[in-house]
């Protein structure tokens, strides 16, 4: 799947940030995770359809 015409979104200071697609009822929300706790994710993958969140997968490796 590739998605065009995100949006980024800054979490404060730290680095953290979030990209987003909006295709038809889907909203693609990619969490990147610069600052957390030592055993967190690199990152999250969130999926909503319609507003109701559908799909919640950590990321496990970053290339």
């Amino acid at each position: 799947m590739v998605l065009k015409n995100g949006e980024v979104k800054f979490n404060g200071s730290g680095g953290n940030h979030t990209f987003q697609f909006q295709s038809g009822p889907y909203l693609y929300e990619c969490q990147v995770t610069v600052l957390g706790i030592r055993d967190s994710p690199p990152g999250v993958l969130l999926v909503y359809k319609s507003g109701t969140l559908i799909v919640q997968q950590p990321v496990l490796k970053v290339q």
